[in-house]
This record gives C-alpha cells, sequence and structure tokens, in this order.
C-alpha cells in the first residue's frame, strides 16, 4: 500500500494509491502515469453529457471514492468504502484523547474570554444609558425625530 499522494488527493482518487503495489516512492514512473491518466479521466467526466447514464454512473462512483464517509451506508459499495477509510486511517498516526487536565484547561480559558458584543458596545455610548434624559432634551429629541426638515 502506498501513501496517498497529493495530486491523486486533488483529484479524489487516493482509494487507487491505498490499493496500489508500487513502492512508496514519490515521483515514481507509475505515480506520474496513474496521475495523468486520472486527471485525463477527471477532463473526461466534466465534458460529458449530463443526461448520458454512463457518465452519471462514472461520476457517482467518483464523488463516492472522493468522500467515502458520506457513501458508505450504500448498500451496495458501503463495505469497499468503509474499508478504504480504514486503510487510510491505518497510515496516519492515532491522535491521543485530550487529558482531564486539558479538557479543564480549555474551559477555563474560554470562561476568562472576554466576549464582546457590537449592540452592547454602540448602547454603551448613549449618554442616557444609565439615566433618562431631562423632559426638556427627551421634548426636543421627538421634535427633531418627527421634523421633515431633518
Amino acid at each position: 500500500m502506498s501513501l496517498p499522494r497529493r495530486a491523486m488527493k486533488e483529484l479524489g482518487l487516493q482509494a487507487c494509491c491505498l490499493r496500489c503495489d508500487e513502492e512508496d516512492v514519490t515521483g515514481s514512473t507509475r505515480c506520474k502515469s496513474c496521475i495523468a491518466h486520472h486527471r485525463e479521466l477527471r477532463e473526461v467526466l466534466a465534458k460529458a453529457p449530463a443526461d448520458d447514464p454512463l457518465y452519471q454512473f462514472a461520476k457517482e462512483l467518483l464523488l463516492m471514492a472522493a468522500a467515502p464517509h458520506r457513501y458508505d451506508h450504500d448498500p451496495v459499495h458501503g463495505s469497499a468504502l468503509i474499508e478504504q477509510q480504514r486503510m487510510a486511517a491505518a497510515l496516519s498516526a492515532p491522535t491521543p484523547l485530550p487529558s482531564s487536565e486539558e479538557i479543564g484547561d480549555l474551559f477555563a480559558s474560554q470562561k476568562a474570554t472576554q466576549k464582546t458584543s457590537l449592540i452592547q458596545d454602540i448602547a454603551n455610548h448613549n449618554l442616557w444609558k444609565d439615566s433618562a434624559p431631562s423632559p426638556e432634551v427627551a421634548n426636543q429629541i421627538g421634535k427633531e425625530a418627527w421634523d421633515e426638515a431633518y
């Protein structure tokens, strides 16, 4: 099994690398020929007529290979897609679970973070946030609000 090449991941065909029996050497002749072939395949599918059932099926298979976690419930292809995910997971280092202390520290840092609110910040600039304006000022504000000259 080879590590999936970046180009193959971008093409959505990393499953081919996972099942490849070529030595895991970047830039090998076989890798280059596979990448070139799969690029041509993607171009053909992109130009294919939308109503052709064969091309529709090919596009569906490509979607499944590119994102197996979205289609692993498929009754026909699900088991192969689950196996593809297992093969990919076997190549990556396992991520350790966070400790209780790390989780506690995360909660503490979130609690200490000052959350800002744009609406509250604007409201805090209000001249009358602590006490109402005098009746004379309130009357003047009302007149200005309803005066058509403004």
